[in-house]
C-alpha cells in the first residue's frame, strides 16, 4: 500500500518536476548550457521528451483520464525549464535572449508532443511493459540520425527528440530558421494527429 501511494500518479509527477529542477540548475553551471540558447533547448527537449512520456504512460493508466489534467501536467514540466533559464539570464544579463527563447519554443514544445504521442501509441498496443517499449523506441529514434551520420557525409540533421542537429563545428551565432519551424510544426501536427487519433479509438473523453 505505501509502494502503491509513493508511485501514484501525482507522486510521480513531483518526481519528475525534481528532475527538471535539479538538472536545469546544473545546467545553468556548465559553458554550453549556461545561456539560454540551442544547447539549452536541445538538452531539455530530450529530457522532457522522456519526462512527459512517461508522464503520460503513467497518467493514461489512471482509471479516470482527463485530457485537460495531462495538458495542464505536460505544460508545468513545460515552464520549469524556462523558468529557471530566464531567472539565470536575468542574473547573468545573458543579451541573446530572444535567440534563446526562439530556440526554446520551437524545440521543447514538439518534443514534448512528440514524446506524450509516442507514449500514447504504446499505451495502446502494449500496457505490461509500456515503460521499456517507450524506452526502447525513444532508443531507436536517437539512432536512425547517427546511423545517417556514418554512413553518409552529413552531420546536420532533424530530430523530433531534439529538434536539430548543427553539425561537429560550434557556432555562437546559431540562430533559428524556417527550415527549423517548419519541421517542428510537422512534428507537433502528426504528434496531435496521433494522440486525437488514439484517444477516438479508445473513447477516451474528459
Amino acid at each position: 500500500m505505501l509502494l502503491k501511494k509513493i508511485l501514484s500518479y501525482k507522486n510521480v509527477l513531483y518526481v519528475y518536476a525534481l528532475v527538471l529542477i535539479v538538472v536545469n540548475i546544473f545546467l545553468t553551471q556548465l559553458p554550453l548550457t549556461s545561456t539560454f540558447g540551442y544547447e539549452f533547448a536541445a538538452l531539455n527537449g530530450l529530457i522532457l521528451s522522456i519526462l512527459t512520456g512517461l508522464n503520460t504512460l503513467n497518467f493514461v493508466n489512471k482509471s479516470e483520464f482527463s485530457l485537460n489534467e495531462l495538458a495542464k501536467t505536460l505544460f508545468i514540466l513545460f515552464l520549469i525549464p524556462f523558468a529557471i533559464s530566464v531567472i539565470n539570464s536575468l542574473l547573468t544579463l545573458f543579451c541573446s535572449f530572444i535567440d534563446g527563447l526562439m530556440f526554446y519554443i520551437l524545440i521543447v514544445p514538439a518534443s514534448i508532443s512528440f514524446g506524450t504521442a509516442l507514449a500514447f501509441i504504446i499505451s495502446l498496443i502494449a500496457k505490461k511493459y509500456s515503460k521499456l517499449i517507450f524506452f526502447i523506441s525513444l532508443i531507436l529514434f536517437a539512432i536512425i540520425p547517427m546511423l545517417e551520420i556514418y554512413f553518409n557525409p552529413q552531420v546536420y540533421f532533424y530530430s523530433p527528440l531534439i529538434g536539430f542537429f548543427p553539425g561537429n563545428i560550434y557556432d555562437e551565432g546559431l540562430s533559428p530558421d524556417w527550415t527549423l519551424f517548419f519541421h517542428q510544426l510537422l512534428v507537433i501536427i502528426s504528434s496531435l494527429s496521433i494522440i486525437f487519433i488514439v484517444i477516438k479509438k479508445n473513447n477516451i473523453v474528459d
